[in-house]
């Protein structure tokens, strides 16, 4: 009797080891096919995958085409910012060279003088240009690797501003900030440097000698949700309708702007505001100039 309980016993570990091989096997078989259909694709093969999946694996699946979607719009946008800014550096340097093939040609001590001095401003977009690069590229890679920690909104403006007031005075424009709020958010205090410097700088750039530029900062407790505004005023010539949506594209220079620059600067900061989940606003200042808003949510978080 204990031999038959014994073999039954063998006869339905057996059965009930097969039945798991096979429960097994069905489950890994979508993932294999999974595997397969990534390992036949190219490396510059980035559309979403299409597989026939148990409803159990299809978040998994949903995952991978979600992050390869990612991958793919930053190889875009590498590929496009690469190519352009190949070109921007490229043209400064024809120019240099150029202009000191003349400067070591010219015999007349007033024009080489002339074209020395072109030299130097040549150089210093082409140095502006590359530390613009160089800038971006450290942005990037902290929005994908630092995590956000509470930043001090209003002191963080007022560094900003003091740092760059003896700059504003030597370009004959006075700076002020006037506002009175306490501001915390969540964000990346070094990205934020980094937006409030260029929007400020471009502000003092275009300001006419003897001009202010205002900075400020307010509550907005307006529906649907609370906000903390940046509003940067300069009094230049402002910018016309049809630049604005233009303005924050990369390299982008309107063709009545004579003012020497790499157009990088508010781009930069753009991607800044909108990692932190910020917008930008811009209008006409009174009797002229332009209005730069920055505004926050005041529970911001990353947006990834």
């Amino acid at each position: 009797m204990s031999q038959m309980v014994l073999q039954f016993v063998t006869l339905f570990f057996f059965i009930t080891l097969l039945l798991l091989l096979f429960v097994i096997w069905r489950v890994l078989q979508p993932l294999q096919a999974i595997k397969q259909a990534i390992t036949e694709r190219s490396p510059q093969e980035l559309s979403p995958l299409e597989a026939n999946v148990p409803s159990e694996i299809a978040p998994l699946l949903k995952s991978i085409n979600y992050f390869m979607a990612q991958l793919d719009t930053t190889l875009s946008r590498l590929k496009r910012f690469t190519a352009e800014a190949a070109h921007q550096i490229r043209t400064p340097l024809a120019g240099l060279n150029s202009q000191a093939q003349n400067a070591l040609d010219e015999t007349d001590e007033t024009l080489r003088q002339k074209q020395l001095q072109h030299i130097l401003e040549s150089s210093d977009v082409l140095s502006n240009t590359v530390n613009q690069l160089l800038n971006r590229a450290t942005l990037t890679h902290r929005f994908q690797s630092h995590p956000f920690s509470p930043v001090s909104l209003d002191q963080l403006t007022k560094e900003t501003c003091r740092e760059l007031v003896v700059w504003a005075l030597q370009q004959d424009v006075e700076m002020e900030y006037v506002g009175e709020v306490q501001a915390t958010i969540n964000g990346d205090e070094f990205a934020l440097k980094q937006m409030l410097q260029n929007i400020i700088e471009n502000a003092i750039k275009y300001s006419p000698k003897g001009g202010v530029v205002e900075v400020e900062l307010m509550a907005d407790s307006k529906k649907p949700a609370a906000s903390w505004v940046l509003q940067f005023r300069d009094q230049g010539v402002g910018v016309p309708d049809q630049d604005k949506e233009h303005i924050f594209e990369y390299f982008y220079r309107s063709p009545d702007n004579f003012t020497s620059g790499t157009g990088i600067g508010l781009s930069i900061a753009k991607e800044v505001a909108e990692h932190h989940n910020a917008r930008f606003h811009l209008k006409d200042n009174q009797p002229n100039g332009l209005i730069v808003e920055v505004i926050f949510p005041q529970h911001s978080e990353a947006l990834l």
